[in-house]
């Protein structure tokens, strides 16, 4: 018998917690009768009726409810919850399942698992198509940074979705983990560092809406997480981790029912003055190499900064954020293909891998 423990951490997510917690349980359903599984909600206390809306739904399968204490919060303190929970309970594998995937494809839940199963896989990751402008953290900050510091081509290690089998939990000091958004690539890290076989399985997208004031946020704390990682640890080959060929080849674009995909807001909180905000958004008519080369040397700077002797990380990730919002308007103007945005971020990398080691 295979034990998984489904995984939602969540606060403030009364509208799309009931959907997805029935979506779950029913790609549990589909799996092979040798699988136990069990839901559970990591919970902070709330502004609306989360809690009361998972618990009240009619279950088909053991759930259970972690409710950190106050006044802990952050998703990192939530998913912490359920990395204890499944390494005491004894699971196998830990889904952990981002509670805004309000629309999430049951299927999902099998296609993870099969992959894992049969690859022997300690980290199984998403590949799936996020809306137009979305995702910048991703796609300029996390998936460059593990190519040029790992050789590691990881396209979605912050999506919000990932599988991990009980051998990696058990190499996890999950105490040492950050309780706010910085959790997902911490421990995409530490799957690389601790030679953990990783693999990317293409699922159906769910819509994930993107909230007000979260850009910024989940920017600033993904980055402290991962240049505080890359100034304390070596930067290990993993170039055994490929994503597949063409993966993006049958995507299309998704609907986004978040907020409008601009980030002049982010960039005025920085400017100042209107003077210089509108001097770095003049960056809008220069060249996409130009632009590229820009973010580029500044997220080299910021891990060579990080890995000088008594580095101020905070300052250093402070310094990111214009560049890296600047950068974000200018591509979110661009209205590139899938196809284009998928090559521009692979070139992020290469681009970046340069610098770090000439």
């Amino acid at each position: 018998m295979t034990r998984l423990l489904i995984g939602v951490p969540a606060r403030n997510e009364a509208r799309h917690i009931v959907q997805l917690a029935d979506s779950v349980e029913r790609g549990a359903s589909m799996l092979d009768s040798s699988v136990e599984t069990c839901l559970a909600l990591a919970y902070q206390s709330s502004d609306d009726d989360t809690l009361e809306r998972f618990t009240n739904r009619p279950s088909r399968i053991t759930q259970v409810v972690l409710q950190s204490p106050a006044p802990v919060s952050g998703k990192g303190a939530n998913v912490k919850l359920l990395m204890r929970h499944a390494l005491d309970e004894g699971a196998d594998h830990l889904l952990l399942v981002d509670a805004d995937f309000g629309d999430y494809d049951p299927r999902n839940v099998g296609r993870v698992v099969g992959a894992a199963t049969r690859d022997g896989l300690g980290l199984t990751l998403p590949l799936w198509c996020r809306p137009q402008g979305q995702a910048n953290t991703t796609n300029h900050l996390v998936s460059p940074m593990l190519f040029a510091t790992h050789r590691a081509k990881i396209r979605q290690p912050i999506a919000g979705h990932m599988l991990l089998h009980r051998s990696l939990l058990e190499q996890i000091d999950v105490e040492a983990l950050p309780d706010d958004y910085g959790i997902d690539i911490a421990v995409t890290l530490r799957a690389l560092t601790a030679g953990a076989s990783v693999g990317q399985v293409g699922l159906v997208s769910p819509r994930h809406p993107s909230k007000e004031g979260n850009s910024e946020r989940i920017m600033v704390e993904v980055a402290t997480a991962i240049l505080g990682a890359v100034s304390r640890i070596p930067s290990i080959d993993r170039s055994d981790i490929q994503w597949p060929e063409h993966y993006w080849a049958d995507w299309e674009w998704p609907p986004d029912d978040g907020i409008p995909s601009t980030h002049v807001g982010a960039l005025r909180g920085h400017a100042g003055s209107e003077a210089a905000l509108h001097s770095w958004l003049a960056m809008g008519d220069a060249a996409d190499d130009e632009v590229a080369e820009m973010w580029s040397d500044h997220l080299a700077d910021a891990v060579l900064r990080c890995r000088a002797p008594h580095a101020d990380l905070a300052r250093v990730v402070d310094d990111l954020v214009r560049p890296f919002f600047v950068h974000a308007e200018y591509r979110a103007r661009s209205h590139a293909s899938i196809a284009d945005v998928e090559r521009y971020v692979a070139a992020l990398g290469v681009r970046l891998a340069a610098r770090l080691h000439g």
